[in-house]
C-alpha cells in the first residue's frame, strides 16, 4: 500500500515537472523550420525566395517573443506565402498580400495561428521595404492570435460589442480584439464584423476588413463591396483581395464589373486578376 502511494506521489511528480516544462515552453513561438511559398502570377515582384527568406529571419530574431532553433523539425513550422498583384506594367506597382501559418506541435496535440497584410506597392524599388513591412505586421497578428488563444470567441465578441457601442471607445483594445477575432476564423463573427465594417470608425472598419478577409466567408462579399463603394484606390485594392478570398458569383461579379467600367487602370487590373482567380476556383468546383 506503502508502495502504491510512493508511486502515485512519484508519477505526479513527473506530471508536475512535464506541464511547467511545457507552459514554460510556451512564453515563446518556437520556429524550427521557415517554409516560402511564392504563389505564381508574381513575375513582377523583383524579390528572391533566398532574400525573402533572409528578410524573415531578421525580423524574427528581433522578436523576443521567437524562440528560433533551425534544425529543420516539425515542432514549430513557420510557412510564408505571398504574391503580387501588378497595376501597372513595367513599373513595379502593385498589391502585395503576405500570409502566415504557424503549426505547433505541443503535449496537447496540433495547434495552428494565423496572420496577413495587403500592402500597397509605388515602384520596384519598394519591393524590400514593403514586403519586409507586411511581413512584420502579418507576425504581429500571428503573435496577437496566439497570445489571445484562450480568449473564447464569445467573450471577444461581448467585448466588441460593449466597446464599439459605447461612448468612451478604447480603440486600441478595440482594433486588437477584431484581430483576434479574425485570426479564429469563425462564421458566426462575420455579421458583427460586417456591422462595424459599414460603421463610422474608420480604423475599425479597416481592421473589420482585415478579419473579413482572413475568414473568408462569401457572406461577407455584399458588406465588403459596400463598404468599397466611394473609397480610393488603395482601400479598394484590398477590398478586391478581401473578395478574391471569399470567392463566389457575386463577387465575380462585383470584379467583372469594376475590371471593365472603373475609372482608375490600377483598380481595373487589380480587379481583373481577382476576377481571374475566382473563375478558376468556380470551374473547378
Amino acid at each position: 500500500m506503502t508502495l502504491r502511494i510512493f508511486c502515485l506521489i512519484l508519477l505526479a511528480v513527473f506530471l508536475s515537472i512535464f506541464l511547467l516544462a511545457d507552459c514554460h515552453c510556451r512564453q515563446s513561438l518556437l520556429v524550427t523550420q521557415l517554409l516560402i511559398d511564392r504563389i505564381s502570377g508574381d513575375n513582377a515582384f523583383k524579390l528572391e525566395r533566398e532574400d525573402v527568406r533572409q528578410s524573415c529571419k531578421t525580423i524574427l530574431s528581433r522578436q523576443k517573443i521567437i524562440s528560433a532553433k533551425w534544425d529543420g523539425s516539425k515542432k514549430g513550422v513557420l510557412r510564408v506565402r505571398f504574391q503580387f498583384l501588378p497595376v501597372k506594367e513595367g513599373v513595379g506597382a502593385g498589391q502585395l498580400m503576405v500570409s502566415l501559418k504557424y503549426s505547433e506541435i505541443t503535449s496537447q496535440g496540433l495547434e495552428q495561428y494565423f496572420g496577413s497584410a495587403s500592402l500597397a506597392v509605388a515602384n520596384a524599388s519598394e519591393h524590400r521595404l514593403i514586403f519586409e513591412r507586411a511581413f512584420s505586421q502579418s507576425l504581429a497578428e500571428l503573435i496577437s492570435s496566439w497570445q489571445g488563444e484562450k480568449q473564447s470567441t464569445e467573450r471577444l465578441l461581448e467585448m466588441i460589442n460593449e466597446d464599439w457601442a459605447g461612448e468612451h471607445v478604447n480603440e486600441s483594445l478595440l482594433l486588437q480584439n477584431i484581430h483576434l477575432l479574425g485570426t479564429k476564423k469563425e462564421k458566426k463573427t462575420v455579421p458583427l464584423l460586417v456591422k462595424i465594417l459599414l460603421g463610422r470608425n474608420e480604423k475599425a472598419a479597416l481592421a473589420a476588413l482585415v478579419a473579413l478577409t482572413n475568414i473568408a466567408d462569401p457572406d461577407a462579399v455584399e458588406g465588403v463591396t459596400q463598404y468599397a463603394e466611394r473609397k480610393n484606390g488603395d482601400v479598394r485594392k484590398q477590398a478586391i483581395w478581401a473578395v478574391r478570398q471569399m470567392g463566389g458569383q457575386k463577387a465575380a461579379a462585383w470584379l467583372f464589373t469594376l475590371s471593365t467600367g472603373h475609372e482608375d487602370p490600377e483598380v481595373r487590373m487589380a480587379a481583373g486578376e481577382a476576377l481571374k482567380h475566382i473563375e478558376a476556383e468556380l470551374k473547378n468546383n
